[in-house]
């Protein structure tokens, strides 16, 4: 994540109140809904910055090389292979979770920021009865925020399981041609 210097954000907010609360009665819940859509775009470039094709190529090689393990290894396992193989199957399991998730989150930080700009746009214009103001913040600060821990919650297994990936699948590539050999 590129650092941003907080003399930087500071006057960014600082412009952004003043411009942004000029005939309002919400400038404090502009400014922070501009800060929602701050954290909203680091977290769509956060996103963005993991790399589909690689999880895709990965995945593609482990879903291979296991169903050709199956098919074509007849001893049997030995607890130390089996464990081996578990520990390869799981993190085929991690890569086909991030590839579902990544869409939805995708999705749900589109729609976020569709409901920002809307709630943002209300609050500039006064349209937002004074009761909801709060809930509706609130709301949008929690989805905001819940969306931006999946993301880091996904880059952190995501780099765990690519480092695992890369450390079994020599092994694998070992066993493959030790099987092949064999045939």
């Amino acid at each position: 994540m590129q650092k941003i210097g907080v003399p930087f954000i500071i006057g960014s907010f600082l412009t952004l109140f003043l411009v942004n609360s000029c005939g309002s009665k919400y400038p404090k819940e502009i400014v922070s809904v501009d800060s929602l859509q701050a954290l909203l775009n680091i977290t769509q470039t956060e996103l963005k910055a993991i790399d589909k094709a690689e999880i895709n190529n990965k995945y593609s090689e482990i879903k291979e090389n296991i169903a050709f393990i199956q098919q074509n290894y007849n001893d049997t396992l030995t607890l130390e292979m089996a464990e081996f193989l578990g520990d390869y199957s799981l993190v085929l399991k991690a890569f086909e979770s991030v590839k579902e998730e990544y869409a939805g989150l995708e999705k749900e930080l589109e729609f976020s920021s569709k409901q920002l700009n809307s709630l943002k746009h209300d609050l500039q214009y006064n349209i937002i009865n004074d009761d909801s103001v709060k809930i509706y913040c609130m709301r949008e600060d929690q989805a905001v925020k819940r969306n931006a821990k999946s993301v880091q919650a996904m880059q952190t297994a995501l780099k765990r399981n690519i480092e695992l990936c890369d450390k079994l699948t020599p092994q694998i590539r070992r066993l493959i041609e030790s099987i092949k050999a064999k045939q």
